[in-house]
């Protein structure tokens, strides 16, 4: 009732989502899966905040019964976008699952309530999708994960540091390394984010090409969107050039780059766009000569394949 469907089938997904949680919440009443653990520390695709376990297992479970009735419409002869939600849920619950499955606040029940999603969950990632339909699902994938990194991660102020006096200095590459264990994420975001690319996605695959109806959507989400990646890409820059820190341009810029070709600046932009960032502002306070976040992440890219 809050929030309005857009369709029938968009109102079955929403009640197959409810009713997962309905389903977990009779199981938690008769079996313990987790230890208490509240801290807003896990990456879900679904949220744009850091998530405790708890609330992360109840996602996973509610988009693995989504992710069936995607699967189901898909077969059953449904549209375009039915075949992109099963792409993109299955992805996005299979890369969440096999998180929780390593976490050591899971219980003996909770491990073997985990084990039986992916029984099930697993063998779908192989059945085959569109090639098409599946790089926009990919694209997805990486756009939110980068924009939650670049916004809920902090990195090491040493770091950032080090790599500062290491380009003022004309370093040829940055004297440091990325810490093994990745840094606990904030649930304060650094910078506002927008969902402007995913429903810009959606809108296509309806068949509906206006971009301009959609809030914060700009003409590089559109050519990122429909395969002109150099066009998204000159768009990013100009972007940037007016706001350098504008969170959906860094990784817009990232994303456009990353689907041209492997590319040393892509990698850091979407892998550790916190670090280039956090470094792009030290510069602009620093240095007389300040380089664009492109030629920075080129440079820095050395942290993440160094």
């Amino acid at each position: 009732m809050i929030g309005l469907p857009s369709d029938a089938t968009d109102l079955a997904a929403t009640l197959v989502h409810e009713h997962q949680h309905i389903v977990l919440g009779g199981i938690l009443h008769l079996a313990q899966l987790y230890e208490n653990d509240r801290t807003e520390r896990i990456y879900v695709p679904w949220r744009d905040d850091p998530r405790p376990l708890s609330g992360a297992l109840q996602g996973v479970y509610a988009f693995f019964g989504v992710t069936a009735f995607w699967r189901s419409t898909a077969q059953a002869g449904g549209s375009r976008l039915a075949t992109f939600e099963f792409a993109h849920w299955r992805g996005q619950t299979w890369r969440t699952l096999r998180t929780l499955r390593r976490d050591a606040t899971l219980t003996e029940a909770g491990r073997r309530f985990l084990d039986g999603v992916a029984e099930v969950l697993g063998p779908w990632q192989h059945e085959p999708v569109p090639e098409d339909v599946l790089e926009l699902a990919d694209l997805l994938a990486a756009d939110h994960r980068a924009g939650w990194l670049l916004r809920h991660r902090r990195p090491d102020p040493s770091t950032v540091s080090t790599a500062v006096d290491a380009w003022l200095a004309g370093r040829a590459r940055p004297p440091v390394v990325l810490p093994q264990a990745d840094p606990p994420p904030t649930p304060v975001p650094d910078g506002p984010w927008s969902r402007s690319r995913a429903t810009v996605v959606h809108l296509g695959l309806n068949g509906h090409a206006n971009w301009r109806v959609v809030p914060d959507a700009t003409e590089a989400d559109f050519a990122l969107v429909t395969g002109l990646h150099a066009d998204a890409a000159r768009g990013y820059r100009a972007q940037l050039r007016t706001d350098p820190d504008r969170p959906v341009s860094l990784v817009g810029l990232g994303l456009a780059l990353n689907a041209a070709g492997p590319n040393p600046a892509a990698r850091a932009l979407l892998h550790c766009p916190e670090v280039v960032r956090a470094v792009h502002r030290e510069l602009r306070r620093t240095a007389h000569e300040v380089p664009t976040p492109e030629k920075l992440a080129w440079w820095l890219d050395q942290l993440v394949s160094g």
